[in-house]
């Protein structure tokens, strides 16, 4: 079975990966409900998935403005990123799935004050 293509070294783009198994990005909602904190085992859990060539973390909010979901993880304040950070360093090249649900977002989930992010026109 190891001599099979997908265990393979692959390349994408500028990057080597040591096989082509990819992980795509699941959402998992175990963000702390107020900070958007990723959890603490995050590192965990991403560790035990470190045998994937490609693997691309869950959507991750890139502002307060992007906030959609409850207990999804941001990535823009550096209590998230202090988080955030042993998962990348346990992970050659990981890949943050960044996303903004716009206008569908649950308005409690939202900082009071903010509005939907959305794209540009």
């Amino acid at each position: 079975m190891t001599d099979s293509p997908l265990f393979k070294p692959a390349k994408l783009g500028a990057w080597d990966l040591a096989n082509r198994i990819a992980m795509a990005p699941m959402s998992r909602f175990r963000a702390d409900a107020k900070t958007w904190v990723p959890a603490e085992y995050s590192v965990d859990y991403y560790g035990q998935r470190n045998t994937c060539g490609l693997l691309i973390t869950e959507a991750t909010q890139m502002s307060p403005d992007a906030v959609g979901y409850p207990r999804s993880p941001g990535i823009y304040s550096d209590e998230q990123t202090a988080v955030w950070t042993p998962s990348t360093r346990a992970r050659p090249r990981p890949w943050s799935s960044f996303g903004t649900p716009g206008e569908s977002r649950i308005p409690t989930t939202a900082p009071p004050g903010t509005f939907p992010s959305r794209p540009r026109r």
